[in-house]
């Protein structure tokens, strides 16, 4: 049969109408600006169960850490990034530094996961507890950036450099004294790994939500921000995707509705990539751009989760503004495969079929169901012997185990309630004791040993469940299962086309200009042509050639010189004087610091869309008060998403100074307004 062969297709944003001349013009008119490149990257995490990834034609060394270590260090030498936002390093195999207290995460010996990028001149943080074997990890070059040391003092004036949890990580990072970014703005760089699932494009706005939340902690005035990371958006990564609304337009509510990723496909699809570039391009004309697009019925889906918000204005996605968003996860379409057509939610009789010649080959006795023996035998041929395997990652040993508990005990939590992976070492200690108390394995010929361990069995409805459950989570290791024991049905990379997703986004706020520049526009043309060279030979990822099943995307940007009013806070933070004078700039700090905090946020408050919902509620357009309404507009909006807190705290003259801000914000966007709709 004639194999498929994946063809590139690169989203077109159509929104970006301002060419990219215009744009360098303006940016070499900014004199007080550096370059720097940012990446973003999963690279698949070195653990145990990687090998089940790939397809049955790679060879074995190809599937080991050795060949994907030197890959993956050829890689981001290729990228040549300055940041790189990591997704899944196995937090086991990266020394720490226990010394001091600290809890940075540094490279260490040979053998480390990330020796390889200590090799190429970076140092790290990662993402704290909360994940045992896949975590975020930021990079940046040592020769560039230094992380602060966190300064120390009481409530507000104890600042730290570093803030994680589970799923994220946020560094702040000063230009090194020195370096060719001395004197620009510092920045904060927050890499993210949104949860995967049904339900993924929801969840990720909760993940986002409390990452800047947190990040607010680090983030000082004048500083710039940059978030990366791997979006997991499986069910829909179209433009409009809840994540990416959210950090487009700073909040989300219960009621969004956004488009399918069958519209998303037919736009792309049929769409020209440009090579032009606005840096400027509001959320709002985005989404409409977005829409127009299409003549397609839409199909929308709904955000069903709590209203979200955050206080870093209008991010921007860098990847989109480049017309550079082509599908960065690329792997076999196994639910395709193993669901039913009519109904996703059933399995085929294939995968049936499949599931019961696999029992049927490992079980003695049919009747009586699999013994602990035959489980072993099962789990070491599709998982390897004991001392290389754990029960996470690839759930099949930790799920039979907790199956068969919850029969022989009759307590069904082992089934509903802990066969996940936070309960494997209560698993594997209840099931050692089990087996001791049912006094062993095998069956006797005089059957008195089936008698006495009936309950330690698994019939062919648990086996079924067990592999229907792992598919619905990992079906990369079902397929992996059915190569092992040669029930496989067919050849999927010859049968289907990928199962691809644009789910990789490098996001960028204030004190950032995006650099459309030839150095990176010629890197994106030979990863392109790199990657096509790839799928010839092998139609998913990872594959003999790239050690993960993602891509990586990078942006360049002009970081901003610091400003005046930013040296002056920090001059007042190290300066000394006598007692009152001391508490005068105390208190000038105090006061600077906030209201610098939402003039950042002011410079890109607001968008097209509050001047269309504005104008379509009855605005007469030119009147008089037209410019001041929409002005006293903005202010209500900003205070309730941004800075209800912080102006709390303010006197009436920085009251003054930032309403008069919102007013100058209110006019940029009508005259852009304007420019972009004439007619009105």
């Amino acid at each position: 049969m004639k194999k498929t062969r994946r063809k590139l297709v690169f989203h077109h944003c159509s929104y970006c109408t301002r060419s990219t001349n215009l744009f360098m013009a303006s940016l070499s008119q900014t004199t007080f600006q550096r370059r720097i490149r940012v990446a973003t990257w999963n690279v698949l995490s070195n653990w145990w169960y990687v090998f089940k990834y790939y397809t049955p034609t790679t060879d074995t060394q190809h599937r080991h850490w050795n060949h994907r270590e030197q890959l993956s260090e050829a890689y981001l030498r290729t990228l040549d990034a300055d940041i790189v936002c990591l997704q899944e390093i196995n937090p086991e195999h990266v020394r720490e530094d226990k010394e001091g207290g600290t809890s940075a995460i540094l490279p260490g010996k040979s053998g480390d996961d990330l020796a390889f990028a200590r090799r190429l001149g970076y140092d790290f943080v990662m993402e704290g507890d909360g994940n045992d074997f896949m975590r975020c990890c930021v990079l940046y070059r040592r020769s560039l950036f230094r992380q602060p040391a966190p300064t120390q003092g009481k409530g507000k004036n104890n600042k730290k450099t570093m803030v994680t949890s589970r799923k994220y990580v946020s560094v702040r990072l000063e230009p090194m004294p020195g370096s060719r970014l001395e004197g620009s703005k510092p920045l904060v760089v927050v890499c993210a790994h949104l949860p995967a699932g049904d339900s993924a494009h929801s969840n990720g706005v909760q993940v986002l939500a409390q990452a800047l939340k947190a990040t607010k902690k680090i983030f000082m005035p004048g500083d710039a921000l940059i978030l990366g990371g791997d979006f997991n958006m499986l069910e829909s990564d179209t433009h409009g995707a809840p994540p990416l609304h959210f950090l487009r337009h700073g909040n989300i509510s219960t009621s969004y509705e956004w488009a399918s990723a069958s519209v998303s496909a037919s736009v792309s699809a049929s769409a020209s990539v440009s090579a032009s570039v606005s840096a400027s391009a509001s959320a709002a004309s985005q989404d409409e751009a977005t829409g127009a697009a299409t003549k397609v019925e839409q199909v929308n889906l709904k955000y069903e989760y709590s209203k979200k918000s955050h206080s870093f204005g209008s991010l921007q996605d860098a990847v989109e503004q480049l017309n550079q968003l082509r599908k960065t996860f690329v792997v076999p379409d196994l639910f395709a495969k193993f669901k039913r057509v009519e109904n996703k939610e059933e399995f085929s009789l294939e995968f049936n079929n499949a599931v019961e010649k696999i029992f049927y080959q490992i079980t003695k006795n049919v009747e009586f169901g699999m013994t602990p023996d035959e489980i072993e035998t099962w789990i070491t041929c599709i998982h390897g012997e004991k001392e290389k395997r754990t029960m996470d990652g690839a759930n099949q040993e930790r799920m039979a185990k907790a199956r068969m508990l919850a029969i022989s005990t009759g307590d069904m939590d082992w089934w509903e309630k802990k066969r996940s992976v936070k309960h494997k070492h209560d698993v594997q200690q209840q099931y050692e004791a089990m087996l001791l108390v049912s006094g062993g394995n095998d069956d006797d010929d005089d059957g008195k040993s089936e008698e006495k361990n009936k309950c330690m069995r698994l019939k062919l409805e648990d086996f079924r469940l067990i592999m229907k459950q792992e598919c619905n989570t990992n079906p990369w290791s079902v397929q992996y299962d059915f190569q092992a024991y040669g029930v496989d049905w067919e050849d999927t990379s010859a049968r289907r086309p990928p199962y691809e997703r644009a789910i990789d986004r490098i996001f960028y706020g204030a004190g950032l200009i995006l650099d459309a520049n030839e150095s990176q526009a010629s890197l994106f043309e030979a990863q392109v042509a790199e990657e096509q060279s790839w799928f010839e030979a092998c139609n998913f990822l990872p594959n003999k050639f790239h050690p993960s099943d993602h891509l990586g995307v990078t942006a360049d940007f002009q970081v901003e010189m610091m400003s005046s009013a930013v040296v002056a806070v920090d001059a007042m933070s190290t300066s000394s004087g006598d007692e009152s004078k001391s508490k005068k700039s105390k208190k000038s700090k105090e006061l600077s610091e906030n209201a610098m905090l939402l003039l950042e946020a002011m410079d890109v408050f607001g968008s097209a869309s509050d001047f269309d919902l504005y104008v379509e509620s009855g605005a007469e357009v030119g009147s008089k008060s037209f410019e001041g309404k929409f002005g006293g507009l903005l202010w209500s909006k900003f205070m309730e998403t941004e800075g209800n807190e912080n102006v709390k705290m303010m006197e009436k003259r920085e009251l003054k100074i930032l309403k008069s801000k919102i007013q100058t914000r209110a006019r940029v966007i009508i005259e852009d307004s304007m420019e972009r709709n004439p007619e009105r």
